[in-house]
């Protein structure tokens, strides 16, 4: 006889379920986009790091010592007593009402008064008077300014800023000087003292290198302004009248000077150190980013890139690098001969602006500028040679040849 046993109860065990963290993916989703925001500027920072040190380096390579202030430390030490920008701070200075250009500015009809005369025709009555009444009123300083033409040296003391530097004050009214020596030497051709118009002529060349190597962009400008102004005055003094060798061998050989000095070089040197200076001390935190933005004319011009970077300046930066590497190549193209340059610059010119940087537009222009000084001083240098030729044989040369032969070109 079997006995039943009884089965146990099966009591239904409860399935537990792992809950659902639905805060996870929000979580992940928002590390990504953090590390995103923290990590893309980050790779942006590193990128354009690496960029401004490459495009430093290739200069350090090309052109040793080419910073701002290392340019200033290279630059030439001019004893005082042969420091021509002293004369001009000090006639600025002394003379307030010495400063301003004598006729263009305080006689209106000067442009009529003076229009259509050739340096071959001589000042009516009207024109001699109106000009020696001027320059009879401030003889004294007139005098003092004149004493420039055997000063052929200067340098006056620049003051630098985080932003860039800028050159002394009295420099930049000094320059309104050359005006009175230009009719000086009108005047003076005009009364037969044709040795004395050559040196006024000769101290207008010296007002231009009383900024001597400046790195300053407005120096130059104003050099080369001097310049042309010179020959200018020079080839009317030599249309009037005979002046003797030894005071035209004397404006042959400071013209020929400034034709061996290389200022556009130079420029191109000094306007690179300055931009990377003034760029340097944006990433320093010495200058506020948005001065960037007084900086760069291409700003709000009506395109994506204008508009960004008139929005956020802080953009500029990234693109600095490229800008510098262009700068490069424009200083070595200075360095070739001056008949292979214009065509390099118009290739890098193109370069430049199909990569979105209009750096080369203004450096066209002022290359143009350099082009017409030179070219200028090269055809004064050459006038000069042959009125020498002239007075020594009683004829004019043949040919360039000859000039050279006579080791007077």
């Amino acid at each position: 006889m079997t006995s039943s046993v009884p089965m146990p109860m099966r009591v239904p065990v409860p399935v537990i379920r792992p809950r659902r963290r639905w805060w996870l993916p929000s979580a992940i989703a928002g590390a990504v986009f953090i590390l995103a925001a923290l990590g893309v500027p980050y790779y942006a920072w590193l990128a354009d790091q690496q960029a401004w040190g490459e495009a430093e380096a290739e200069a350090d390579r090309l052109d040793p010592r080419w910073r701002l202030l290392q340019l200033e430390a290279d630059r030439q030490a001019v004893p005082d007593a042969e420091n021509s920008a002293f004369v001009l701070t000090a006639i600025a200075a002394t003379y307030p009402s010495f400063r301003s250009r004598p006729l263009v500015q305080n006689e209106k009809n000067y442009k009529k008064i003076f229009e259509n005369v050739p340096p071959t025709a001589q000042l009516n009555h009207q024109q001699f008077q109106l000009m020696r009444g001027f320059l009879a009123k401030h003889a004294e300083p007139l005098a003092k300014l004149q004493k420039l033409k055997d000063m052929p040296r200067g340098r006056f003391p620049i003051t630098y800023r985080d932003a860039f530097n800028v050159f002394n004050d009295s420099g930049a009214k000094g320059i309104a000087l050359y005006d009175w020596l230009e009719h000086d030497a009108y005047c003076l051709a005009h009364d037969g003292q044709y040795d004395a118009a050559v040196e006024s002529c000769q101290a207008i060349v010296n007002i231009g290198r009383s900024f001597g190597d400046e790195p300053s962009n407005n120096a130059i400008g104003h050099r080369y302004e001097m310049q042309g102004r010179a020959a200018v005055a020079l080839e009317r003094v030599l249309a009037q009248g005979e002046a003797c060798d030894d005071v035209l061998q004397a404006i042959q050989a400071l013209i020929a000077l400034e034709l061996k000095e290389d200022q556009w070089l130079r420029n191109l040197r000094v306007d690179r150190a300055g931009n990377h200076y003034f760029h340097d001390n944006v990433r320093a935190g010495k200058v506020k980013t948005e001065v960037l933005q007084g900086r760069c004319f291409y700003l709000n011009d009506g395109t994506w890139r204008g508009w960004v970077s008139g929005n956020f300046p802080s953009t500029l930066m990234a693109a600095y690098p490229e800008s510098l590497r262009y700068m490069n190549r424009a200083v070595e193209i200075a360095k070739l001969p001056v008949h292979e340059q214009r065509a390099k610059y118009t290739a890098l010119d193109v370069a430049a602006k199909n990569s979105g940087n209009y750096l080369m537009i203004f450096w066209l222009r002022l290359y143009d500028f350099k082009c017409w000084s030179e070219g200028f001083l090269r055809s004064t240098l050459v006038a000069l040679a042959c009125e020498r030729y002239r007075l020594q044989h009683e004829r004019w040369p043949a040919s360039l040849d000859v000039l050279v032969q006579a080791k007077l070109l």
